[in-house]
């Protein structure tokens, strides 16, 4: 609410304040109601549309804002319509009450019992006026006897002594013409009485006698009655005399005949005060209730019309100050609730400062007061929050960058976290498997994992053990886990830390010693006796050989020739011990991958062999040893003729591209041969890389562990398995190479 508008609204207030209270005072003073009640009604009338006006626009304000739903208009309708209703229900009350009220006390006014009781007094108090007329009128009619029987000469005397008598104030003869006969009075005031008119005499003549009270000066009435001289005929009529006899400085006056007519007797008399006091207040008042019976339903009306407009002005005063207050009240409550939604958002802004020392002002404080605990509290959960971020991603890194994998349990045996080791060793997303039972996610290893820590009773000893895992891509091949597991508190729970290592290349190599130390001194044992056999058989076939004929000479050939076979044979296999055992560090040069292929291939190309060649352009170099790789080929190509001995049929494929790392750089060279042989079986290929395994029956299975050898020597991984065709057929095999020795200058021997 703008500052104009609030003060605009609380002049309107003030000036309908005071037109309601002239419109009061009109209504208690006749005259100024007479003369400004009209006015003030309009002027009030006015005030009250002006006053609807204003009120309209509040209440349309408040709504629109209700509509654009503005924060806080809720708690400013609630106090509006609760301050609202308190002004506007006991005005309606007050105003129903009055109203009734009002009606009851008017019609209480125009009552059946006052009204005859009104009659009543003044049909009394006409008959008290009649009789004190009635009493004038028979002292009149007893002096006209008295003058009838006097003579016209006396008539002054007679008239004077019965007037005094009487106790009348005056008494007059006048005759039909209205003149003035004889006049006698009490006081000089009354000598020159008012003259009867033609029409009253002639009423005297129709009725007998005429009567009337007029008002006097000073609030006096005076009562006149007039009744005709019985038997008084054709007399003289009298002329006004000039002169003053000595009975004037009296109180009469003296009138001369004029001629013979009727004579009329005048009589005036003061009526007495109580008399008509009593009788005026009773007219006046008979009066004004008549007037009020005829204004009965304007004065309803008129109280109503008040009644209204005071209604009115104060119903839109009370919506009006009602609308000011809850704004007013509302307004630091609504600070509050911005200050709160704010804080419920994470912002710890303080709110204005409320400028009172009531509740309200003390509350606003309160709340700055806790926005800054809140704030500096928050500041510092940040600052530790980025601490335990920070070790967190320290730790986070540390396990990341381990090879070894790491698995937290909770106390329900639920992976809650893992390491990508973990996941790489045992070749399952575990990510993807968080909240999930270890049992369930990882089946192989979490058997022998779990059974050992059940067994466990000692919470102190961590758990150790040595398994073999079968990963899920691979249904072959299996590895060699050495796991550790401890008890790993977690809040109030107890959970289960699991680290665990791939030590399958640690067997592989203990193994791979082991057969090297077994040819080696097979090797040595074997090859000494070979030649002495082989002499000794071919000495024995030339010594007795020509002393035997036929069929005996037919077997010690076959039988020479077998023995020299066999020890040839056995030669070739104490080479391959010797070979397998003597494979030392090798030299280690720049070596262009795809030149030295294509170098390779091209003896067995020139054979007739099938060697298709899918290099990709821009090889980096390598570091090798050209010797120990070329033997490598050589084993290779051989075990892939010997699979095929049709060479016509036989198709080798040679597959060389760049492995580059999650930065996009460069990371090493991946190195494919296949072929399309009948490929490995399950049981080769379980120990595909372990001495002296092989299905040649003239082979020693040291070709593909002379291989691994060579390739770990070269700081490369191998692995083997079958290609399979869209059906899942096995359609040849394939061993994979990645080396992550690459050439750089620096690497240049000195």
């Amino acid at each position: 609410m703008s500052k104009y508008f609030r003060l605009g609204l609380i002049a309107v207030i003030g000036v309908s304040c005071v037109l309601l209270f002239l419109l009061v005072l009109a209504s208690q003073n006749s005259t100024f109601f007479e003369k400004y009640y009209t006015l003030l009604l309009w002027l009030n009338s006015i005030t009250a549309l002006v006053f609807l006006g204003l009120v309209c626009v509040l209440l349309y304000r408040l709504y629109r804002r209700a509509q654009k739903k503005k924060y806080g208009v809720k708690i400013l309708s609630k106090f509006a319509l609760a301050l609202g209703l308190t002004g506007v229900v006991p005005g309606i009350l007050i105003f129903a009450t009055s109203v009734q009220f009002l009606h009851t006390s008017v019609e209480s006014w125009f009552d059946v019992r006052v009204e005859r009781a009104l009659d009543s007094g003044l049909t009394l108090g006409r008959e008290v006026v009649e009789n004190f007329q009635s009493s004038l009128r028979k002292k009149a009619h007893a002096i006209a006897n008295e003058i009838s029987e006097t003579p016209p000469t006396n008539w002054l005397t007679v008239l004077d002594a019965a007037r005094e008598r009487q106790g009348l104030q005056e008494a007059v003869l006048v005759n039909s013409a209205g003149n003035f006969i004889t006049v006698s009075a009490s006081s000089f005031r009354s000598l020159v009485p008012s003259v009867p008119t033609n029409r009253v005499l002639q009423t005297v003549r129709t009725r007998g006698f005429w009567q009337q009270i007029d008002d006097e000066a000073g609030g006096m009435q005076k009562a006149r009655v007039i009744v005709p001289v019985p038997s008084v005929e054709s007399i003289a009529s009298f002329a006004y005399r000039a002169e003053q006899p000595d009975y004037l400085k009296g109180r009469s006056s003296v009138l001369q005949p004029a001629g013979s007519e009727t004579v009329f007797l005048e009589v005036v008399d003061n009526v007495p005060p109580s008399l008509s006091t009593n009788a005026e207040t009773l007219m006046n008042g008979y009066r004004d209730y008549q007037e009020m019976v005829l204004a009965r339903a304007g004065l309803n009306n008129i109280y109503l019309i008040s009644l209204t407009l005071v209604l009115l002005l104060s119903m839109f005063g009370a919506i009006a100050l009602s609308v000011i207050m809850a704004n007013r009240i509302s307004q630091p409550l609504m600070m509050l609730l911005e200050g709160t939604r704010k804080v419920a958002e994470g912002k710890y802004d303080l709110i204005p400062e409320v400028k009172a020392d009531d509740e309200v002002g003390e509350l606003a404080r309160s709340f700055n007061r806790m926005t800054e605990q809140l704030a500096q509290t928050q500041a510092d959960l940040v600052r530790r929050g980025a601490e335990l971020e920070q070790a967190k991603s320290y730790l986070e890194r540390i396990l990341a960058k381990m090879s070894s994998g790491v698995i937290v349990l909770n106390n329900e045996k639920k992976i809650i976290s893992a390491n990508s080791s973990a996941s790489r060793i045992l070749g399952i997303p575990l990510t993807d498997r968080l909240e999930v039972e270890f049992a369930q996610a990882i089946p192989g290893f979490a058997s022998t994992v779990v059974e050992k820590l059940i067994t466990q009773t000692d919470e102190r000893t961590d758990i150790t053990l040595q398994c073999e895992y079968q990963r899920p891509e691979n249904a072959v091949t299996k590895q060699n886990l050495f796991a550790r597991a401890t008890r790993l508190p977690i809040g109030d729970a107890q959970g289960y830390l699991i680290v665990f290592d791939d030590v399958t290349a640690l067997v592989s190599a203990q193994r791979t010693e082991a057969w090297g130390e077994v040819a080696r001194r097979l090797a040595h044992e074997i090859k000494n006796p070979l030649t002495p056999i082989q002499l000794a058989a071919e000495r024995v076939e030339m010594k007795i050989g020509d002393k035997l004929e036929g069929r005996d000479k037919e077997i010690l050939e076959r039988a020479t020739k077998t023995i020299v076979n066999q020890v040839t044979a056995m030669k070739q296999m104490v080479n391959d011990f010797r070979l397998y055992a003597k494979i030392g560090a090798p030299h280690y040069d720049k070596l262009d991958l795809k030149l030295f292929i294509e170098e390779v291939v091209k003896f067995y190309q020139a054979a007739g062999v099938r060697i298709d060649l899918y290099l990709q352009p821009g090889i980096p170099p390598i570091e090798a040893d050209q010797n120990q790789l070329r033997q490598v080929f050589h084993n290779l190509l051989s075990n892939s003729m010997e699979a095929v001995p049709d060479k016509d049929k036989l198709v080798v494929s040679i597959r060389a591209s760049v492995v580059e790392d999650e930065g996009n750089e460069v990371d090493g060279v991946e190195l494919d041969v296949s072929d399309n042989g009948p490929g490995f079986t399950d049981q080769i290929l379980e120990h595909a890389f372990e001495p002296y395994v092989t299905t040649k029956s003239s082979g020693t299975g040291l070709g593909l562990a002379t291989i691994k050898k060579i390739a770990e020597e070269h700081g490369a991984m191998v692995a083997a398995e079958n290609r399979k065709d869209a059906d899942g057929r096995v359609c040849g095999a394939r061993l994979t190479f990645v080396f992550h020795r690459l050439w750089h200058e620096q690497n240049r021997p000195n």
